[in-house]
């Protein structure tokens, strides 16, 4: 593949989410069939994230027994290791496709025209001219973490906090406060029984990726948005179930599974 497009700070937008990343486009050299798997393009995402150690809430208290504590150094660097395993859940495993609706493919669009397979089909007897059958690739995401120490250096700044019991050990729990794309804690690297991370689900929305149920329109989740409670990225409880338990076991739902949520 032969590079196309550099394409520094790549805004992503979903549903009222966008992501910003860095990335690289490569469309395959001369290469237009389009029942060949070889003539998808790949888009090489970097993301780069300042993680901030947050102690500014040391020893104040979260729900009993928690409390907040400042980082010890060994656990600092030990978290770091794990966010950078759990984010790169995300490398060579999703695609952008063209859909069947607008609003989830507008930076699709954006590099429609490099994307787009031109065929000469047969000649059209009303027309008397040629048909062209107009194909649009789909594109394998690579996906590159880099931990940043400088914050004007990163497309993203998260604070952590580190958090013990009643009995002054770390949590290894997650939901013991809820995290988000901005603030994530010391549990949260590890897996809840259903598969799903969080480290994982909040890169998801960092790259601009909404919860599965409104990417969905689930009933239940639309009528939330509706009732004007939660209308930037539809961040109610329910918006993490979609119409089947399929969707919502997905990494944008409640659980750890990927899948084409068009």
């Amino acid at each position: 593949m032969a590079i196309t497009r550099q394409l520094p700070n790549f805004s992503f937008a979903d549903n009222g989410l966008t992501g910003r990343f860095d990335a690289s486009l490569f469309i395959p050299d001369g290469n237009n069939n389009p029942n060949d798997a070889a003539a998808n393009a790949q888009l090489i995402i970097t993301l780069k994230i300042h993680l901030r150690q947050d102690n500014t809430g040391a020893g104040r208290t979260l729900a009993s027994p928690y409390a907040f504590a400042a980082w010890p150094p060994a656990a600092w660097t030990a978290f770091q290791a794990d966010f950078a395993t759990k984010a790169n859940f995300w490398r060579n495993r999703f695609w952008l496709m063209p859909g069947p609706t607008t609003r989830t493919s507008s930076e699709y669009r954006r590099i429609a025209r490099e994307m787009a397979v031109i065929v000469p089909a047969l000649p059209h007897w009303l027309s008397g001219g040629r048909q062209r059958i107009i194909y649009q690739r789909n594109v394998k995401c690579g996906f590159n973490l880099q931990l940043v120490s400088n914050a004007g250096d990163a497309h993203h700044t998260v604070s952590c906090q580190y958090i013990i019991d009643g009995g002054g050990a770390v949590i290894t729990d997650r939901g013991v406060h809820r995290s988000d794309d901005a603030n994530v804690d010391v549990g949260d690297v590890n897996d809840d029984p259903s598969g799903r991370n969080s480290i994982s689900h909040e890169i998801g929305h960092m790259l601009g990726l909404a919860h599965i149920g409104v990417v969905t329109d689930h009933a239940p989740c639309v009528a939330v948005i509706l009732s004007f409670r939660f209308v930037s990225d539809g961040n109610a409880s329910v918006c993490y179930d979609g119409p089947t338990n399929t969707y919502t076991n997905n990494i944008m739902g409640r659980g750890g599974n990927l899948l084409d949520y068009r």
